[in-house]
Formats: structure tokens, sequence, C-alpha cells
């Protein structure tokens, strides 16, 4: 059996679950959009193609 996590709702109980019994556990599938944008955006700041909206990301400064 797979433990899907959800957005907000993740109680310890359910970390500790997983742990200890060694269950899998998978991202609700509703949050791969956000996941998408979230690495697109990652990838154009990364390459210059986009500004960082965090300052010193590009340089570590």
């Amino acid at each position: 059996m797979t433990v899907t996590l959800a957005p907000g709702e993740l109680p310890l109980a359910t970390i500790e679950h997983i742990y200890w019994s060694g269950e899998s556990a998978r991202l609700d599938p509703f949050l791969n959009a956000a996941i998408e944008r979230g690495a697109s955006r990652i990838a154009a700041i990364a390459g210059g193609e986009a500004p960082s909206i965090l300052p010193g990301l590009e340089t570590g400064a």
C-alpha cells in the first residue's frame, strides 16, 4: 500500500507510520502542475532567462 501525501495534511503520525512501516509514499498528483511550474521557473533562473526573486541566488553573495 502507498500513502498519498497531500498539501497541508501531513501529521507527525503519518510520517512516523511511513518511517516505521517502510510503506511507500507519493505526492498527491494534484501537485504535479505546481511542481512543473516551479521546476520551469528554477530552470529559467539558472539559465539566465529570468530574473531571480532571491538576491544573490545567481552569485551566491
